[in-house]
């Protein structure tokens, strides 16, 4: 009885946050969508961060005293190699979770454009580029001046946030680029005809 009267309320709860998402979603589509990818955003950071740590801390245990977490505090224990081969192998693997995400959960108005082969490669395009950015970034933020790894690479983390953001709405999942191609595609089709 007891469990069956949690789950009733459990059930209630939740259908009233799913209702008051929805509604949320469709008077704030863009804030909503905003919101999406700053959540995953957030999560394939975690992930980029996870990686780079290990990266970080694997190949150069005994120099942290075998504590992991002094990967984060000690910044003359890595080396710039290892801590440029963290971010690239990091921001790799949190790339292909948010390419999945971002076509599931993400943009929710896109067309089939966004997962074609065309599509895919404009994103890993975007997400190459914003992995030079980090890269060079923190290569040169820690390896030259000398600023803590994990500082430099938030600050980054920011910078291809913003720069993610714009090009994937802008070239990828952009709504009214499909409208105008396909505009395009029916004058030419009444061309040819």
């Amino acid at each position: 009885m007891m469990n069956d009267l949690c789950y009733t309320k459990f059930a209630k709860c939740y259908v009233g946050v799913a209702m008051s998402i929805k509604k949320f979603d469709s008077k704030h589509p863009q804030l909503s969508e905003l919101i999406r990818f700053l959540i995953i955003g957030t999560i394939a950071t975690l992930i980029d961060f996870a990686v780079m740590s290990l990266i970080i801390y694997i190949p150069n245990k005994a120099a942290f005293d075998y504590n992991f977490f002094k990967v984060f505090l000690d910044k003359k224990a890595a080396s710039t190699f290892w801590v440029a081969l963290g971010t690239g192998l990091g921001f790799t693997i949190g790339f292909i979770f948010s390419y999945i995400f971002s076509l599931l959960f993400v943009y929710k108005s896109y067309d089939k454009r966004a997962k074609s082969k065309r599509g895919f490669l404009l994103f890993l395009l975007f997400s190459v580029i914003g992995l030079c950015i980090q890269t060079i970034g923190v290569s040169v933020g820690f390896g030259v001046l000398g600023i803590n790894e994990w500082i430099v690479k938030i600050f980054f983390v920011f910078v291809v946030l913003v720069f993610n953001y714009t090009t994937r709405k802008k070239y990828i999942f952009n709504s009214k680029t499909k409208i105008v191609e396909e505009q395009f595609n029916c004058e030419e089709v009444k061309e040819e005809a």
